[in-house]
Parts: C-alpha cells; structure tokens; sequence
C-alpha cells in the first residue's frame, strides 16, 4: 500500500524507540500551534481528505479522480461510508451485510441509506433481465425473437445470449441445462443431454457446517476465477459455483420475509433462521481460517 510506504521511515523510527503507536497507519510530524512536533499519529482531519481548504488531498494525489468528476471537495468521511455500504449492497445483494457495513439496523439502512431511486432501478433491471431471459428461451428458434426482447440490435442480443450460455452452465441448475439445450453449442447440448432426472436434495445443517459454506463461498469469489468457479470436478462432478448457489439459496431464504408456499413445505424456516444467525457469527473467524483448511488421510497411521 502507498500509505505504509510513505510512512515506512516514521514507523521505522517510532518502532526503534519502542513506541508502541508504530502499530497505527496513519503516522507522520504532528504540530503544535503551527510548529513541528513529535514523530506520532496524525489526526485524520476531513481537510486532508476533501481538499477543500488545503492544496493537498484525495484528488491531488490522484488525478485520476478528476477524470471521473470526483473533484476537490467530493470527499468525505459520511460520503465514503455511505458509498461503502451501496457497494456492499451490489457485491451481495443483502440488506444485512450492507447494514453491517454500515453499522446501523436493516430498517435504517434500508430507509435511509439505500436510495430509493437506485433500489427502484436495480430491481427493474433483474425483472427486465429476467424476463428477457424468459422470452429468449421460449423464442430462441423465432425470426420474431429481437422485435420481443428490449435489444435493439442483434449485436446485443447476441451478447446477452452469450452472456446466458457463460452464466448458466450445464449440470448446475434446471435452467441451466435448458440454456445450454436451447442456445449452447452442439458440445454443450450433447453435456447435458445425460442429466439426470430432477430429485429433491436433503442437507443436514448445523451453524458449523453452514458457516464453513458461507466461508467456502466468500473466499471461492475472491480466490477463483470464473472459469473455476464453473469447472466441475471429475469425481463428484459437481463445480464450485453449485455450493455458492446453494449457500445463497439458504442465506436468501433465511433472510427473507416472504418465501414461497412451495420452498416453505420444504425448509423448516424458524430453525434455519436460528441456524443461518449463528453461522454467520462464526463465518468471520472460519473466513479468517479458512485458507488454512486442509483434509487429512489418516488411515496409514492406523495400519
């Protein structure tokens, strides 16, 4: 990082005098009634990160900034956190994590935090997908299908099919094996032409075993590719994305208010939702860990 180079001398120092602020970031020559000081940490005024009654901050060190409209005085701390939260919001698509980010109720966060604009237009943007999605699998074989979709060109339709095809892989879900029987290849409609019949799936839950796949989850996003994401595995022939999909199933199923009569008969929703809070107190510590996880045959001791 930038900012542990650029106090790397201040730390070097404070830590040969065994001054135990070494530890903080942000480190540099404090002042005192306008004159230099002590070695220690600096105070993180909004000046330094606005710019406004300064020649230095955010947007001096990085012009790149300015590029983008993000000019002197479009940064602070509330618009920062407040922009967090939304990413947060976007990366997962839970009100909880966001409000967690944020550090405030789901009703707070909800209300107040999420605009209702940027709600209102994101989920019109699912539902338009999705239908889409729909019309598509329905129309593929039509010469009708790009006067019924929202493309106006057959450029992008083209992409959201492609897009469809990279995001639905075969054996992963029903839908995904109909993408792939519709608009995939001949090699792709031959791989799931050997699907098996659909059949109900039981799982057996505790908060360990489900924090250990809301950790598996995180840390698959942030570690593997796309491509690995959807390799399947010879053996269990199963691929990485079909455990993030599942987890996603319990964590949205356990969150949401309203679940369907049909998913309801089958998940015993008070108890996963007891279950799914405690996973999630454990998730930290298991994400933490995670990396160092490791499966171990023991049985040539036993021999």
């Amino acid at each position: 990082m930038d900012i542990l180079q650029w106090t790397a001398p201040v730390r070097k120092a404070l830590r040969r005098c065994g001054d135990k602020t070494w530890r903080y970031l942000f480190l540099g020559v404090t002042h005192i009634n306008g004159q230099h000081g002590h070695l220690g940490i600096l105070e993180g005024k909004v000046n330094y990160l606005t710019g406004r009654n300064t020649n230095i901050g955010l947007t001096t060190i990085y012009p790149e900034f300015n590029q983008h409209g993000l000019e002197k005085g479009s940064f602070d701390f509330r618009r920062l956190r407040n922009t967090l939260g939304v990413i947060r919001w976007f990366e997962t698509g839970s009100i909880i994590e966001m409000s967690r980010q944020l550090g405030n109720t789901r009703k707070v966060a909800l209300e107040n935090y999420l605009p209702p604009a940027l709600l209102h237009a994101w989920n019109t943007r699912i539902i338009r997908r999705f239908q889409n999605f729909l019309i598509i699998l329905a129309a593929h074989d039509e010469p009708y299908l790009l006067e019924v979709t929202d493309f106006s060109n057959i450029q992008d339709l083209q992409h959201f099919v492609a897009q469809l095809v990279s995001d639905y892989p075969p054996k992963t879900s029903p839908l995904g094996n109909e993408v792939q029987r519709r608009l995939g290849s001949d090699q792709q409609k031959e791989a799931v032409s050997s699907t098996s019949t659909p059949s109900l799936l039981s799982v057996q839950l505790s908060p360990k075993s489900l924090g250990i796949l809301y950790a598996f989850c995180d840390y698959a996003k942030q570690t593997l590719s796309d491509d690995e994401l959807k390799k399947i595995d010879a053996l269990t022939g199963l691929a990485p994305q079909q455990f993030i999909d599942i987890g996603s199933l319990f964590r949205h199923a356990a969150e949401s208010e309203s679940i369907h009569s049909s998913l309801r008969e089958m998940l015993d929703v008070p108890l996963l939702k007891q279950v799914h809070g405690e996973a999630l107190a454990m998730q930290k510590y298991l994400t933490i860990n995670f990396p160092k996880l490791a499966i171990k045959d023991d049985w040539m001791e036993r021999l």
